[in-house]
């Protein structure tokens, strides 16, 4: 199985005695040891806290992989019956660590990270980030929001499922637009994604614009200048005193 670079990995080991499992072992040790990609190996106990009783029986234990590659597990129990268990996985890093985990896309989407197509979902979450990344980059602090909003309707309708062919709306404040199109999903950017982005950048907020030029007010006749004359005798009428 192969999961995405960053994504939490959850290995499951079932202490039970027979092939049936339905004599649950009574274990007084269970413990995992993980080989990763560099031939380092690590382990981790049930006595140590980082292997958690679920139910019965059942325990498991999650690693985040720091390594992209071939990973290898393999889980022992010692009590009334010793029992073993071998698994591996792989980690892809074809998409790199993006900016939003798919954990947490899980939790956008109110899913359980196990209930989600891992590839696809690493996969529109990269996609969708590019998108974000071709107006704004180095994308600024909040722009996870964004990326939420176009991966989610990507990955919920990414077709435009059903195929309809209607007038698409597109509102910004109390200004809408209507385009003639297939509605519904896609990887795409919206006018109101654009411009969440620039605002998050510090763009697109409130400004002045400073209407009067640096050397306004020189270089005027004396009539617009304010200077007052003596009106001596003999002196100019158009020299100021």
């Amino acid at each position: 199985m192969s999961f995405p670079f960053g994504q939490p990995v959850t290995l499951t080991f079932r202490t039970f005695s027979d092939a049936a499992q339905t004599v649950p072992a009574d274990p007084t040790t269970v413990a995992v040891d993980i080989l990763d990609p560099a031939g380092a190996e690590t382990t981790h106990t049930w006595a140590g806290g980082q292997v958690v009783h679920v139910s019965t029986g059942v325990f498991t234990y999650t690693v985040t992989p720091t390594l992209a590659g071939h990973y290898a597990a393999h889980w022992y129990s010692g009590g009334a019956v010793a029992t073993t268990q071998d698994e591996s996985f792989n980690v892809d890093a074809k998409y790199g660590q993006t900016l939003v985990p798919v954990d947490e896309f899980a939790t956008y989407l109110s899913q359980d990270t196990a209930d989600l197509n891992l590839p696809r979902a690493a996969f529109i979450l990269a996609q969708a980030q590019t998108l974000c990344e071709s107006i704004v980059k180095p994308l600024p602090a909040g722009a996870e929001a964004v990326i939420l909003d176009v991966a989610e309707r990507a990955y919920a309708n990414p077709i435009s499922q059903g195929g309809d062919f209607l007038a698409y709306s597109e509102g910004v404040g109390p200004y809408s637009t209507q385009n003639p199109g297939l509605s519904g999903g896609g990887l795409y950017l919206t006018q109101e994604n654009k411009a969440t982005l620039r605002r998050l950048n510090g763009g697109g907020g409130a400004f002045t614009i400073d209407t009067t030029p640096a050397g306004a007010g020189t270089s005027l006749p004396w009539w617009d200048t304010g200077v007052t004359y003596s009106g001596a005798v003999g002196g100019d009428w158009d020299v100021p005193a």
